[in-house]
């Protein structure tokens, strides 16, 4: 075969070679006229699917291609979900505690009787208390000697306490209490005596005819007294509304005092009766003289502004 025969159809393949390119840029060129507004996400998924071709086997393809997608929506999502969820939480306990003002009130009822406190708080670990509390109790029955005196009497509780309190832990209700407490704590009462019984006072005898009556008075030479105790909850503690209180303490009131005064019916025995009272008053001291501690015990529910 001749030269000039082989020339021909090396011209034709050249010539169909360069038609097909042309026909093909146009394409594509009309392609991205038609479609400008994904020129590129085309261009990003083509560069994805040679990056693929390149490090891939054709059957790895499509997996690859998958979870090559799915891993970055999947950690956005699960990121975008964390951080929306502490943000939440931040944003609600900063709510809680801005909407708490460090003041709470604390009904309680106890050993100093029926009232509330009020409670500010000062520093993380320190509060201040004022509380009131106040009851009239009967305790009668109380014999000096059977079947010969028997005392009736009301104790009446007024106690205006002024506290601070301590919580060495902030994280825990644990606080220890001190303080001053203004009391006006008293028993008053009448003795009883039955008729036709002979008593004694003093190793004197006496009868109704003696005496009629006896009245008595039982009350505490530190009006104001120190306080001293122990105690569980903070009802200022941020972010909390409701709390549960209890106190266990000490009042300092000092021994109790007892003052008697007879209704004397025999004149001539005046005198004889009156030295014969005081020593019962010593008795009766002696016999209450425990008190001069006297027991707080109480138990309340704080409620926080």
């Amino acid at each position: 075969m001749s030269k000039s025969k082989l020339k021909l159809p090396l011209l034709g393949l050249t010539l169909t070679s360069l038609a097909s390119t042309s026909l093909t840029n146009r394409v594509i060129a009309n392609e991205i006229n038609i479609e400008p507004n994904n020129t590129l996400n085309q261009t990003t998924e083509t560069k994805q699917t040679q990056k693929i071709t390149t490090n891939s086997t054709a059957p790895e393809l499509l997996d690859n291609t998958f979870s090559s997608d799915a891993a970055p929506i999947s950690g956005e999502i699960s990121y975008q979900a964390a951080d929306l969820q502490v943000s939440s939480n931040l944003k609600s306990t900063s709510d809680t505690t801005n909407n708490t003002s460090g003041w709470a009130v604390t009904p309680e009822i106890g050993t100093l009787g029926i009232g509330a406190s009020v409670t500010k708080s000062l520093t993380p670990n320190l509060n201040a208390r004022v509380g009131v509390n106040a009851a009239s109790i009967s305790v009668g029955g109380y014999q000096k000697r059977r079947n010969e005196v028997t005392y009736d009497a009301n104790l009446d509780l007024l106690n205006v306490s002024t506290l601070v309190d301590y919580h060495p832990f902030q994280n825990s209700g644990f606080r220890v209490s001190g303080g001053l407490v203004f009391n006006n704590n008293k028993v008053e009462g009448r003795a009883r005596i039955r008729d036709n019984v002979e008593f004694e006072y003093n190793n004197n005898r006496y009868t109704s005819k003696d005496i009629s009556s006896i009245k008595g008075k039982v009350s505490f030479p530190n009006n104001i007294a120190p306080y001293l105790g122990i105690g569980w909850g903070n009802a200022v503690k941020p972010g909390n509304r409701w709390g549960f209180s209890a106190n266990l303490g000490v009042i300092f009131a000092g021994a109790p005092q007892v003052n008697l005064d007879a209704d004397i019916v025999n004149e001539s025995l005046r005198e004889q009766i009156k030295r014969d009272l005081r020593v019962e008053e010593r008795e009766l001291e002696d016999d209450i003289q425990g008190f001069k501690f006297y027991p707080v015990l109480s138990v309340g529910v704080s409620y926080q502004f």
